[in-house]
């Protein structure tokens, strides 16, 4: 029997997970289709950042998996001498009125996020269940499914998300292909499971630049600690778990006898990027999507950015019932802002590998030189920062940065506002009343005296930009800011289909 949904996910990993949740909380028919019974009971990811933080309190699991999580007070790069060559803060403030930085546990992130996606109203789990094949016309998709007792089912959806993993058949199934970004280093894996504290491991993560072998010491929540360490050409892989090869290459950090030993495992780190992110109906988020080394914690971190700029897309897609050809220019802006972020963050974590991994121990002693001579702060050597969003149907004049949140505490603005775009303005004035009645944006006029703390935080947004007029989208991207609103009103019309409507 084929049932229909609105969208299929098929994979429920932290990404598809995420997506899943952002799509039924915004009333979406949302399928899933997940070969594992239970989530992968061994950390893979470690690191989050403000953006995945905010996208956990929009799922309303902040409050849950924070306390859980400890701070990042930084990532060293150090010299084979243990001397600091620089560094890349994670214990400042944020825009997004959280955490910088912080590191969690995958297994905890994974299982919590997938209860609250299949939890939801809408949500049909096909868990455990393999997708065999599919097919896909102008109206939708049909799935061939097969379960653990050998049947087959087929489910219809008018869209199919792959985010199914770097190995996605999705990807390969909609003939979308990767761009390879020149990066493929393999790498043991070694999680650590310490009976105590111990004083003398890094309470932050390290990067040893060391050319005899680059590796990386990351402490992690409830007394678990990582190493990452960078093999050799002459290395067997299958030798460098052996338990005897692990003791000897974590000796000058510690006794393995005195720990547990969780994994020790060998991967191969890539840069990849998908050339193109749709094909007709069908999507790809994630590591289907792209993959990056892990040097600076942005894998996940970026896998979650995609489920939010598609989500809140999708979903008004369904609402508004568009066709294929209407959907297409709302949809190509997923990959138009999301692919150029990613790919800018890809390479500059190539570049920040490439200070690492270095082999050549007199470009390395040249690298250290010139970094310690450097006069500027440790921060400032080599600086890292998220890029804006380029300009295109949904990022107009002013807009492409990441719009601010006052401090959490309990309610936070993004809670405020919802599944809603946020027009601030100076002054009645400078709104049409056309905007005031959309059901989708909350206005809000930062008049004289006003005296709530979203007001008095939307007219400093006003003050700090020199404009009379910011225009927030619901992933919380600012869309436009200057003086003029209605310069936007046919991007955000491109949202509303030919009917005009949202539901």
């Amino acid at each position: 029997m084929t049932s229909v949904h609105d969208v299929a996910v098929v994979g429920l990993g932290p990404v598809g997970a995420t997506l899943t949740a952002l799509l039924a909380q915004r009333g979406v028919r949302v399928l899933v289709v997940e070969q594992s019974a239970d989530v992968f009971a061994l950390p893979r990811a470690a690191h989050i950042d403000h953006m995945g933080l905010r996208t956990l309190q929009e799922l309303g699991l902040l409050d849950e998996l924070l306390p859980g999580m400890i701070p990042n007070p930084g990532l060293e790069f150090r010299s084979a001498d243990g001397e600091t060559l620089m560094r890349i803060p994670g214990d400042q403030g944020s825009v997004s009125g959280l955490p910088a930085s912080m590191y969690f546990h995958q297994p905890t992130l994974d299982g919590t996020l997938r209860r609250h996606a299949l939890s939801l109203p809408g949500v049909t789990a096909r868990v455990p269940a393999t997708l065999e094949s599919f097919g896909q016309d102008q109206d939708g998709v049909t799935l061939r499914l097969r379960h653990p007792d050998g049947t087959e089912t087929r489910e219809r959806a008018s869209w199919l998300i792959g985010a199914d993993g770097s190995w996605s058949p999705v990807r390969e199934g909609a003939g979308l292909t990767l761009e390879d970004l020149g990066f493929d280093e393999r790498w043991l894996v070694v999680d650590l499971q310490l009976p105590r504290p111990m004083p003398h491991l890094p309470t932050q993560a390290v990067h040893m630049c060391d050319p005899r072998r680059p590796h990386t010491a990351i402490p992690m929540p409830d007394l678990r600690y990582r190493f990452e360490l960078q093999l050799n050409e002459e290395d067997d892989p299958a030798e460098a778990v052996r338990p005897e090869r692990v003791a000897e290459l974590l000796s000058g950090w510690l006794d393995v006898d005195d720990v547990e030993v969780v994994r020790a495992a060998t991967y191969v780190f890539h840069g990849l990027v998908a050339r193109r992110w749709r094909a007709g109906r069908v999507l790809i988020a994630g590591d289907a999507a792209h993959q990056m080394p892990p040097f600076l914690g942005q894998g996940m971190c970026s896998g979650m950015r995609d489920a939010v700029n598609l989500a809140w897309k999708l979903a008004r897609v369904v609402r508004a019932r568009m066709d294929l050809a209407e959907a297409e220019p709302v949809l190509d802006t997923y990959e138009s802002e999301r692919k150029p972020h990613v790919r800018a963050i890809t390479e500059a974590v190539i570049a920040f590998g490439g200070v690492i991994c270095s082999r050549d121990p007199e470009y390395a002693a040249e690298r250290d030189r010139r970094l310690l001579a450097d006069p500027r702060p440790l921060e400032k050597r080599i600086p890292f920062s998220l890029p804006r969003l380029q300009p295109g149907p949904l990022v107009a004049e002013g807009g492409g940065r990441l719009f601010g949140q006052p401090p959490v505490r309990g309610r936070g603005l993004d809670d405020t506002v919802g599944d809603r775009f946020l027009l601030i303005a100076r002054d009645r004035r400078d709104v049409d009343p056309w905007w005031c009645v959309q059901d989708d944006v909350l206005t809000v006029v930062t008049e004289p005296g006003a005296g709530d703390e979203l007001r008095r935080f939307a007219a400093r947004t006003l003050e700090s930009r020199g404009v009379r007029v910011v225009l927030v989208r619901p992933d919380r991207y600012v869309l436009y800011a200057g003086d003029d609103v209605d310069h936007v009103r046919e991007a955000y019309s491109l949202l509303r289909g030919r009917e005009g409507v949202l539901s």
